[in-house]
This record gives structure tokens, sequence and C-alpha cells, in this order.
């Protein structure tokens, strides 16, 4: 966990602390700081050349002086030197991102404002991890959810995700649909900590991407140090006919990040193996009947997040995934605190838009995750 007043930035993989902003145009780094009396001031960030700091005086412009809420995305600032006297947007940026590779990267609306907790979303290319995160903040999704604590916490999205989407592939090193949701009390709406979902491209994990793996953020969210220690828990994407998860889950394992940490194995594309025979059978009979059917998730639409409904379905898909795929046993006994699941993010409309109107299981983990950090009760 990071604690209020740091952020983890999902492109370099660094935590860095206070509010930078950047502005490309005139490429000027600021900060945002407080006076002895609380009022807020900017000022050149200390890595500024040391000439350009002398004759560069930076002001908030008077319009936004009073500020809508404790973190703002964009300031517009007055910039006065010998080559520049005009007023200027500059952007929340990332100051490592800045300093070592001149790019800006767009954070993240309220992270640094509140506790932060960081899930690592990998698997292999194509398993849907991009779509399983897009899928959390789906209205629909969201709203399902509000049963699980007897109403006292809600998770909100910092953007609320279109029930049908163009969901690119992640790039190597990009950030993907990388996204933050907040836990938020029901009574008083005041949010009380910030869940990243840290989207990591599956070709990081290759063998012959190895090196490459060390320079990603994915990595960096791996290691521990500057107020971090690692991310918080982990979800290990699968899906039926895929193998390449063994790569990422050997990767990850070197690291020892896993250690008494949440893991949650997630066979995506479950509706694809509805009528399948088990590949163990469930008793000493030759019956060949179905392991599941579409039916086996079927949930109570009015509280389909209650305890005992939740705990029962989860048992069962730690059940069925522990007897489906080799893999998912291993992740399952390697690591005792762990959970299985077995979910659907999607269904195809066309050849680049899916649907989440038909989602199955797609909140179980994330809820198995945030109880397990005792940040979001399930009773």
């Amino acid at each position: 966990m990071l604690d209020a007043g740091m952020v983890f930035c999902y492109k370099c993989g660094k935590p860095f602390s206070g509010l930078h902003y950047y502005n490309g145009e005139v490429n000027l780094q600021i900060q945002v700081k407080r006076n002895l009396f609380g009022k807020r001031f900017v000022e050149l960030d200390p890595d500024t050349d040391e000439q350009l700091r002398k004759t560069t005086s930076v002001t908030l412009d008077e319009s936004v002086m009073n500020f809508t809420s404790d973190i703002n995305n964009e300031l517009t600032v007055r910039v006065k030197n010998s080559d520049v006297k005009s007023t200027l947007l500059f952007s929340r940026c990332c100051p490592n991102c800045v300093k070592n590779r001149n790019e800006q990267t767009q954070i993240i609306s309220s992270l640094g404002l509140l506790p932060t907790y960081i899930i690592g979303v990998m698997g292999a290319p194509a398993v849907g991890k991009s779509c399983w995160i897009h899928s959390t903040a789906v209205t629909k999704n969201l709203i399902n959810t509000r049963s699980c604590n007897s109403g006292l916490y809600r998770l909100e999205p910092t953007k609320v995700n279109k029930e049908s989407a163009q969901i690119a592939k992640t790039a190597f090193g990009s950030t993907g649909e990388t996204n933050v949701l907040l836990i938020t009390e029901t009574a008083t709406k005041k949010p009380v900590a910030a869940v990243m979902l840290m989207d990591m491209a599956g070709e990081m994990f290759a063998p012959e991407n190895r090196k490459r793996f060390k320079e990603t953020a994915a990595y960096c969210a791996f290691q521990s140090g500057l107020g971090f220690d690692g991310v918080d828990a982990v979800l290990f994407m699968d899906a039926p006919d895929d193998n390449g998860l063994t790569d990422a889950y050997n990767q990850v394992s070197e690291t020892k990040v896993l250690t008494n940490k949440p893991v949650a194995y997630v066979l995506n594309k479950v509706d694809t193996l509805f009528d399948t025979p088990p590949s163990i059978p469930l008793s000493n009979s030759s019956d060949s009947a179905p392991l599941f059917t579409e039916k086996t998730f079927l949930s109570d639409p009015f509280s389909p997040y209650s305890k005992e409904k939740l705990i029962n379905r989860i048992s069962l898909q730690t059940y069925i995934a522990k007897n489906y795929k080799g893999l998912a046993k291993k992740i399952l006994l390697d690591n005792e605190n762990s959970a299985g699941f077995l979910i659907k993010t999607c269904s195809p409309v066309s050849q680049t838009i899916v649907s989440f109107a038909d989602s199955i299981n797609v909140m179980d983990p994330l809820l198995w995750i945030l109880n397990k950090l005792d940040i979001f009760p399930i009773q």
C-alpha cells in the first residue's frame, strides 16, 4: 500500500510524492505547495535549470486560486521570463517520466489523495486482462456489488466505462486499461481508499523479453523501496486454450512478491467451456455429465454478492479451476492465500467492438481481493 500523498506511476514504475505539473510547450515542470497558513502556491521544480530558475516566475492564475478539489488534473499558471509572458495550462505529471524520458504521463485522478492499493493484472497476450479491468468500471457491475457489505461501502469509478467499447491490445510497456476505483463510505460519500488495477502487457512475460521486462513499470511494481512494498495483490488471467500464463507466473514467482499476498487465478472465457465433460470425474461413476453449464452461475439479480452466495460461488469456482487446468492447481496450491475464479468479461459485437452486457462473475475476484486486504468487507 502507498500512503496518502504518495503516487505510483504506472508508466515508469516509480513512486513519488507531491503534486507535479508540466507544460511541454515551454518545457517547464512546477510543484504545488502550501505556505504556513495553508494557502497553495506554485514554484518551479527543483531540477529546473539554475539559470531558468533565476529568470522565470510562475504564479497561479487568479481565476483558479480556489481549487475545486484537493487534487486538480490541470492548472492555469502565469509564466513570465525573457521568452514567455502568458497564461498556460499545466497538466499533472510524473516527475520521473518528465526528467528521465521527457515524457508526460497523465496521472489518474485521485491518486495521491488517498491510501492506494495496487493489484497487478497479468497473463498471456489476448486472454482478456484489459477487458476485465474495463468491466469493473461498468455501471451495471458496480451497482451489483452494493449488497456485499450491508451497504456500508461502495466501489466508485474515477471513470465510468461504457457497456460496449473498443478495447485495444496493451502494447509492450504501455499502461493499457489501467484504472482506479475508489472505495467510499455510503453514508458520507467520503472516499477512504483508492484501488489501482494495473494492466500489464502479456508480451512482457515471454522468455525472450526477460531483459526488457526489467525495464518496465510492471517489473518495478514487484520491487520494494522508496516507501513502496510492491503490489498488494496479484491477479493471474488465463484462458481455456492458452498456455502462456506459465511464463508470467514463473517470472513473478522469482520476485517473491507473492508471499503472504492475495493471489487470484482467473479463468476467462468460461462460456466456451459450458457443457464440456469434466477432465477429472466428480465421482467413480461413468457418468459423463457436463462439469458445469450456463445455469451453474445464475445469481439472484437483487443480491448476487451477499456473503453466503459469494463465498459458495467462489468455493465452486476454485474447485472447478483446480480440476480443469494443471497450472491453476499449481498456483492455488503454491499460494496459501489464493482462490480460483471462472469469468466471462464480454462478447464480440463486431470485429472491433465488444459488449459487457452479459458478463459473468467479473466482480468476484476483485471483491475477494479487497476483502482479503481488509478494505472492503464482505458481510
